[in-house]
């Protein structure tokens, strides 16, 4: 008897000693319309984590934007406009909607992107909370698949690296691609030398010019 999640649903593991947030970067339950799982089963199973810290989710580019807005209630710009940042701990955290990047929203999100990263960089926020990461569900870099790790980063790239570059970006996050890969601190598909500031990273702390062209993507990977 009872639904799926409540059949299967596992028993809350233990929370590690130093986890403060879980973050989701898209792509959430098949659309939260599997029909296997749907959405209020995926809210089920997640409930024991969600409950406990905050999950904070941004959308992909399967997530219909109505339904993830329905499920959840992020800080976000408005309806619409599921873009929006978050302190936790040492961290500034940014959340972005890659998939808005790419279509007629980009510019509303890019203006907002760019106050946001001004006011997050700037003393004395800077000092409270020297860590300064942005999150997207789209890559900027990386090797494995096509359109993804060609056109699309490459736009991504031309509009996002400017901006992450001016004002000190520690790290970018993202998903999309169902493989792991981290690349070492590189900007323009350059790679650079680590430093306290500079260029953003996609590895821990950012680097500083010069930075040195690569033949490959796997120097940098």
């Amino acid at each position: 008897a009872g639904s799926w999640a409540q059949r299967r649903r596992p028993r809350p593991p233990p929370l590690p000693p130093a986890l403060g947030a879980a973050l989701h970067l898209g792509d959430v339950a098949g659309s939260l319309t599997d029909e296997a799982l749907g959405g209020d089963g995926f809210i089920a199973v997640i409930q024991p984590l969600a409950s406990r810290v905050p999950y904070m989710a941004l959308p992909g580019d399967r997530d219909a934007l109505e339904e993830y807005e329905g499920f959840f209630a992020m800080p976000s710009a408005g309806p619409g406009k599921p873009w929006y940042a978050f302190d936790i701990g040492a961290a500034r955290i940014v959340m972005l909607c890659t998939t808005c990047l790419l279509d007629r929203r980009g510019d509303l999100q890019l203006s907002w992107l760019r106050k946001e990263l001004a006011w997050s960089a700037a003393s004395p926020q800077r000092e409270a909370r020297p860590w300064l990461l942005v999150a997207g569900h789209r890559p900027l870099y990386c090797s494995m698949e096509q359109p993804t790790c060609g056109r699309e980063a490459t736009k991504l790239r031309e509009v996002l690296e400017p901006l992450l570059l001016e004002f000190g970006v520690d790290l970018y996050l993202s998903a999309h691609v169902h493989a792991y890969e981290r690349t070492y601190p590189v900007f323009n598909k350059t790679l650079c030398p680590y430093q306290a500031d500079g260029p953003p990273g996609h590895a821990p702390r950012g680097a500083s010019p010069p930075c040195r062209q690569v033949p490959s993507v796997v120097a940098w990977a």
